[in-house]
């Protein structure tokens, strides 16, 4: 009804979310400057935060969320042009202005949906440039999981863990030696293979709940 889709987030693996993830990081940038080292009232200004998120230009769709919302910029203080007010007094002015800013607002969504498509093509293209297609990783591999809160002179990767399935989207389920599955699902990104010339039977390294 409402055309969500559920999805599986992966630990230490922002690209899963990356609209939120790319939102937040936006968000915090303009609270950051709006609280001036006020760091215990940040509550204080986060509709301004916001508000400043709404009107600003996105590269992707080259429209603020705003105009994406009402078929309208804001009228904010400090535009160069002056605002033209509508005449509350004549209807029938004011309602065929806003038909045809929505009618604008339909084309225009349809525009920005056409390029992000095409955004997201490009970016796949390039993404699949990167990718590494060697060591296919599969059931019963053993792996090394990147230590992504690793302390100085602590090893780079943890290990070894057994596959113990594959999933969609490149994550996979893993146990350690000792049979422990772990409760969350690990991206490819976080994978390397483990070399070994007999199955490991202890973890090379066990970190502890500080690192």
């Amino acid at each position: 009804m409402y055309t969500m889709e559920l999805k599986s987030l992966i630990e230490m693996h922002p690209q899963t979310n990356g609209t939120v993830e790319r939102f937040k990081r936006t968000f915090i940038s303009m609270l950051r400057k709006y609280i001036q080292g006020k760091t215990t009232k940040w509550d204080e200004f986060v509709d301004q935060a916001l508000f400043a998120c709404r009107v600003r230009v996105h590269q992707s769709t080259g429209r603020t969320p705003f105009f994406m919302v009402y078929g309208v910029e804001p009228k904010i203080p400090g535009d160069e042009l002056t605002p033209i007010l509508d005449d509350r007094g004549n209807t029938t002015i004011n309602t065929t202005s806003r038909l045809n800013q929505l009618h604008n607002l339909a084309v225009e969504r349809e525009r920005v949906t056409t390029k992000l498509k095409e955004n997201a093509i490009k970016m796949k293209i390039q993404y699949d440039k990167h990718v590494k297609h060697t060591n296919q990783l599969k059931t019963n591999d053993w792996v090394l999981v990147k230590h992504e809160q690793r302390k100085k002179m602590h090893p780079y990767w943890l290990g070894p863990f057994k596959i113990r399935k594959v999933f969609s989207l490149g994550t996979f389920q893993l146990e350690d030696v000792s049979g422990q599955i772990k409760p969350d699902l690990v991206h490819r990104n976080r994978l390397k293979l483990a070399l070994h010339a007999t199955t490991p039977e202890t973890r090379w390294y066990k970190p502890t709940r500080r690192t």
